[in-house]
């Protein structure tokens, strides 16, 4: 198990992650944000997402808390038959879509990398459940990833344009993300 310790490049966010990866891969991160040009209030996210052993996400756990204390959840099951959930709500637009990517972090991003484990050069483009914040809404994202470097990602949306660079480290931990963000990692804390 690993902490990583994010923080957007402007200072308006703070996310505390810890990664693990054995038996499988499963993330669960706190983030603080003091309000960014999309959302201008404080926010505070707690999230869980755990993945199948083949790397697709399984389950994600998210809750969202605004400025003046309203609170939103979203508890998302993915059935290896391919059919998604969203609060006990079939999601039939969804089906067959492996990755799950929260609009508030760069963690999630390394799971589609970690899953799609591209050669030098090779490309991609999958669509994902992207949740956005901080009303949690869910739309479906077309992404292009295309490895640059040997830990070096390009991330690409197809839907809007905007691309990234991701940088990951020897562990497959995303330490930069583009101008955006810049990660620490610890290896092998003491967890509970």
């Amino acid at each position: 198990m690993y902490t990583v310790l994010w923080s957007s490049f402007d200072g308006a966010q703070k996310e505390y992650c810890l990664v693990k990866d054995d038996p499988v891969l499963g993330l669960r991160g706190q983030i603080i944000s003091s309000g960014t040009a999309d959302n201008p209030e404080p926010l505070w996210v707690s999230y869980e997402v755990e993945c199948f052993e083949n790397g697709m996400t399984r389950l994600v756990k998210v809750f969202a808390r605004g400025a003046e204390g309203q609170g939103h959840t979203l508890h998302l099951t993915h059935y290896p038959n391919g059919l998604w959930f969203a609060n006990s709500q079939l999601l039939p637009a969804c089906d067959g879509l492996h990755d799950i990517d929260l609009g508030i972090t760069p963690s999630t991003n390394m799971l589609a990398i970690r899953r799609l484990d591209l050669a030098l050069e090779q490309s991609r483009d999958i669509s994902v459940l992207w949740v956005r914040f901080p009303d949690l809404h869910i739309e479906i994202l077309r992404q292009r990833y295309t490895r640059i470097g040997t830990y070096t990602y390009r991330y690409e949306s197809l839907n809007s344009g905007y691309q990234a660079d991701l940088v990951l480290s020897p562990l497959g931990i995303i330490t930069q993300y583009g101008n955006l963000w810049t990660g620490r990692i610890w290896p092998d804390l003491p967890h509970s």
